[in-house]
């Protein structure tokens, strides 16, 4: 009992660890092998008595596993099988006596075979099925009364096998056997290559599976890295026009020295866009000089020193560059002086900016006086935008000076001389 104990225990752990492993594929290896264990158990439990039981596991176990197997086109095989298993238990339980009953078995078996082969052809073939086997049976149950003369003869053939199963009633049931046993065999060889073949699949499957999550994880560190360095290409790129674009305006600047813009703290450099001590209004810069009396020059005086600032004197293009200009240039010494723009009168008779485009609109304090001369100041009063007036070109007056800022690229992170090396 013991070992029956383990046996059964054995059979439970095989299938659990052959469905976890194969899933639901492994349906018919555990159907063989709870048939194996169920006749094992019975051979141990009921001794010889069990065989028609264990046909009937046997039969029981093949059709499952046919039906896994084939699907709808096993039901011709499971029904061969159904008629030798019950040809089977009907011998074991009633001897000759059995011969009727299997011969109406084998006819039904025959006929269900033949229509699932042939289809509709195959009624005249079942017609010839059915006479021979309704002969057998009354030939078996009523002997020689139930014939004619002329049926007797027809019935000779037949009467020899009839005789022959009767004198020998245990050769059909070894033939029957060794049958059984060999479409068993055959069919758990099918089985096990069918198993052995899955298995395969299954393990290249999984394989190939492997390779492709390994591919697409490759793949996307791919994308993320290309896009990361398309980015970084895009910033390089700015940052190389930004570079560019600030050695043009740098180039321009002969007289001062690219320090006089920047400055080193906590190891970076910063650098501003105007120089220091200038206003940034837009992309310009200004100058606003507010000294004392004793260094005012003259309209051509200032002009010179702008030239010496790599700048010139103030152009006014618009009326918010002329706000920005009231606001930051404020009232000083008298209501004479103010602060001179580029803004001159040529001989012929036109206002011209220092950059020699023509005046198209003024902001006069009045009608511009050519007889008091010809450079004009800006100056700031209780009038808003209308600052503007003539002079002679040789007063003594502040200035404004105007140059373009420098669109210096992102910080630059510079280490230290001390902290070099």
């Amino acid at each position: 009992m013991q070992h029956l104990g383990k046996t059964v225990i054995t059979h439970w752990v095989v299938k659990l660890v052959l469905r976890a492993s194969l899933g639901s594929t492994a349906q018919p290896v555990c159907a063989i092998i709870t048939h194996w264990v169920l006749k094992l158990v019975l051979r141990a439990v009921l001794g010889s008595t069990a065989q028609p039981v264990c046909a009937i596991i046997t039969h029981w176990v093949v059709k499952l596993v046919l039906r896994a197997s084939l699907g709808s086109t096993a039901q011709p095989v499971c029904a061969i099988i159904t008629h030798w298993m019950v040809k089977l238990v009907l011998r074991a339980s009633l001897g000759s006596t059995a011969q009727p009953v299997c011969a109406i078995i084998t006819h039904w078996v025959l006929k269900l075979v033949l229509r699932a082969v042939l289809g509709s052809t195959a009624q005249p073939v079942c017609a010839i099925i059915t006479h021979w086997v309704l002969k057998l049976v009354l030939r078996a149950v009523l002997g020689s009364t139930a014939f004619g003369s002329q049926a007797r003869d027809t019935l000779l053939p037949l009467r020899c096998v009839s005789e022959d199963a009767v004198t020998s009633p245990s050769a059909p049931h070894r033939r029957a056997t060794v049958c059984l046993g060999v479409l068993c065999v055959l069919l758990l060889a099918g089985l096990v290559t069918t198993c052995v073949f899955n298995i395969i699949q299954v393990s290249q499957h999984s394989t190939l599976l492997a390779l492709y999550t390994q591919e697409r994880s490759a793949h996307q560190t791919l994308r993320v890295a290309k896009m990361s360095l398309e980015r970084e290409n895009e910033d390089l790129a700015q940052q190389r026009d930004e570079l560019n674009t600030t050695l043009r305006f740098i180039t321009q600047f002969s007289k001062i020295p690219a320090k006089a813009f920047c400055q080193l703290i906590d190891g970076e450099i910063h650098c501003e866009p105007c120089l220091r001590g200038w206003i940034q209004y837009g992309s310009n810069c200004y100058f606003f000089y507010t000294g004392p009396y004793t260094s005012w020059l003259s309209w051509h005086s200032s002009r010179q020193h702008c030239l010496k600032m790599e700048a010139d004197l103030v152009i006014i293009d618009n009326i918010e560059e002329q706000e920005f200009i009231n606001q930051n240039a404020p009232n000083y010494f008298d209501e004479y002086h103010g602060y001179w723009i580029g803004l001159s009168l040529t001989n012929e008779k036109k206002w011209v900016w220092t950059n020699g485009s023509v005046l198209d609109t003024g902001f006069w304090i009045g009608q511009p006086q050519i007889s008091y001369g010809a450079c004009v100041l800006s100056k700031t009063g209780d009038v808003t935008l209308q600052s503007w007036t003539v002079n002679t070109c040789q007063m003594l007056n502040r200035w404004i000076c105007e140059m373009n800022a420098v669109p210096w690229p992102r910080p630059i992170k510079h280490r230290a001389p001390d902290q070099q090396g």
